[in-house]
């Protein structure tokens, strides 16, 4: 009897463990109960090579003042991944884009690293900094980015939480709010250059996105969401 009572009682606490588990991965997961907007803290998928993430203090904002805190950077030894064949790195580059422009892989290419086997479209650049439908933001050059000042902790299991040593305010391009509703893309690519082709091409991206509509009595004003999946 007292070994059936204690099974019970065990099956119980697990019963409640799970429940607990669930409530607080949904909490965390969820905007609706603050005010501002944040996302790329956490994930129950696997970790890109080049995590990056948002926070903002509100959700509405002017489309000319759209700023918020981006994060990024590169896990504990990641940037060993940065290494290509035939290709030197030159730097980490930070975009703006519209989510139909990074499913057209004509426009961002890549290729592939030391260890990897991928068969990415091998699209190549003349200048990096003006790639069609990409707003350029800023670059940081390999050696600084490599450093543990952009280095990434992670923590937990089934749901990791991210942990950031790096983040930057940037506001996104007015012109990029052109719809009524719409999806915005933050990027960050690694550059490389290929001294045969004398070409640059792209390395590992990480992309983190938010989406946004327009007021109804206001077509200035937006307001910002939290993505709904992963793209």
């Amino acid at each position: 009897m007292n070994g059936q009572r204690a099974t019970k009682m065990r099956t119980k606490s697990i019963g409640i463990a799970i429940l607990l588990f669930t409530l607080t991965v949904f909490l965390n997961s969820c905007t609706w109960f603050d005010k501002g907007i944040s996302d790329g803290f956490q994930s129950s998928l696997s970790l890109k090579p080049l995590p990056c993430g948002y926070k903002g203090e509100t959700t509405d904002y002017q489309k000319d003042d759209v700023t918020l805190d981006f994060y990024f950077g590169h896990g504990h030894e990641e940037h060993t991944r940065f290494l290509y064949r035939g290709h030197e790195t030159v730097c980490f580059a930070l975009y703006f884009c519209e989510a139909d422009v990074i499913y057209d892989e004509s426009k961002m290419g890549g290729v592939t690293d030391l260890w990897g086997s991928r068969d990415d479209p091998d699209v190549s650049f003349e200048d990096y900094r003006g790639i069609e439908g990409y707003k350029f933001v800023k670059e940081i050059g390999y050696e600084e980015f490599a450093t543990e000042e952009y280095g990434i902790t992670y923590s937990g299991f089934l749901v990791v939480k991210l942990k950031f040593r790096h983040h930057e305010k940037f506001t996104v391009p007015a012109e990029l709010f052109h719809k009524t509703e719409g999806k915005i893309i933050f990027r960050i690519a690694a550059i490389v250059f290929n001294k045969e082709k004398n070409n640059y091409f792209i390395g590992e991206s990480g992309y983190m996105s938010f989406d946004y509509q327009t007021k109804e009595n206001d077509m200035n004003a937006v307001t910002l969401s939290k993505r709904q999946a992963s793209i």
